[in-house]
């Protein structure tokens, strides 16, 4: 699939199930973060992985959810 079609079929996902993912994938998912573009090159961006659905529902209510 190229750039054009990736774009084209983008989707949203608003429904989760309670499979966990495994780490190889976040590993995948997060370097795939890394390698996009930053100004000046700066790489200057962070990432927060949480996976533990109580701290994720503390961090949705201190944010306002």
């Amino acid at each position: 699939m190229d750039a054009y079609e990736n774009i084209l079929s983008r989707r949203s996902i608003r429904k989760y199930t309670d499979q966990p993912i495994s780490q190889e994938d976040i590993r995948k998912i997060l370097a795939a973060g890394m390698s996009g573009p930053s100004c000046v090159n700066a790489r200057d961006w962070s990432f927060l992985v949480v996976q533990n659905p109580a701290t994720l529902n503390r961090m949705a209510d201190v944010n306002g959810r």
